[in-house]
């Protein structure tokens, strides 16, 4: 009938057209590729859905040159626990620049702070499991702060940030392996806070299992202690990656208490 238009949803997204025409699919496992061409059967204006959990993301295809196809990402199913694909970037003002999306992946809170429960080693105060594929391209990259207080004594005391160690249980001493890229150092700092910030990049080919740790910041009120050099880490990126915060408090428990973590993800 002329001028009747015919509408259709994935999810979220709404076309004002049908779809499944020729090289159309809503069952694909993964995002498109440029060899997803003519080859296998694909036109113009195929339909290519993700259905994958963690992904339902439908893109469209502008050009199905073999070898060479162009996909247009046209949205995801939010709702149900879609996500735009890591590749996505954003213009910077009206310039050439372009910058890749980042967020925070993970924050915890503890208004009343969580001590390291027992002395003389260093024991988890919080800890977060990296996902598996986290670091799967050049420049991937998180920036890690954590911050809480020390107790009014003068004690020694030492926070740390360890990437990577081979357990991370809070109120434990933390497994081996880690590589430790943020610390406090001992000090007897009385009675203020402490903050500690330090980024992880991978570096090198995907799955060649490279990241550099960079220590940002080791403040303990109004003392700064000096950074540590960049370590270069062989974490494992096909699986979890933990990240733990460490208190070691030389004579009381209580002399270290943890109130803050937040991990933020820079594709």
């Amino acid at each position: 009938m002329p001028g009747l238009v015919f509408f259709t949803s994935i999810g979220d997204v709404t076309f004002p057209f049908p779809i499944g025409g020729p090289g159309s699919s809503l069952t694909q496992t993964r995002d498109p590729l440029a060899t997803d061409d003519i080859s296998k059967g694909i036109e113009v204006g195929s339909i290519w859905f993700n259905a994958t959990a963690g992904a339902l993301r439908l893109w469209s295809c502008r050009s199905n040159i073999a070898g060479a196809a162009a996909w247009i990402f046209e949205g995801s199913d939010y709702k149900n626990g879609g996500t735009n694909p890591p590749i996505e970037v954003t213009a910077f003002g009206g310039g050439a620049g372009i910058m890749a999306e980042e967020g925070n992946i993970n924050r915890q809170i503890s208004a009343a702070g969580v001590s390291p429960g027992a002395t003389g080693a260093d024991n988890v105060l919080a800890f977060f499991s990296l996902p598996a594929g986290s670091f799967d391209v050049l420049g991937r990259g998180i920036g890690i702060t954590a911050e809480g207080a020390f107790a009014a004594t003068a004690n020694n005391k030492q926070v740390k940030i360890i990437f990577n160690p081979a357990t991370a249980v809070v109120g434990s001493t933390v497994g081996a392996g880690g590589v430790t890229i943020a610390d406090s150092g001992v000090v007897a700092t009385n009675n203020l806070g402490w903050s500690l910030q330090a980024n992880v990049f991978k570096y090198g080919a995907a799955g060649s299992n490279t990241q550099i740790g960079l220590h940002q910041q080791a403040q303990m009120g109004g003392t700064v202690s000096s950074l540590l050099k960049p370590s270069l880490i062989t974490a494992v990126e096909s699986g979890a990656i933990l990240i733990a915060v460490t208190g070691n408090a030389t004579t009381a428990a209580s002399d270290i208490l943890f109130n803050f973590l937040e991990i933020n993800a820079m594709n």
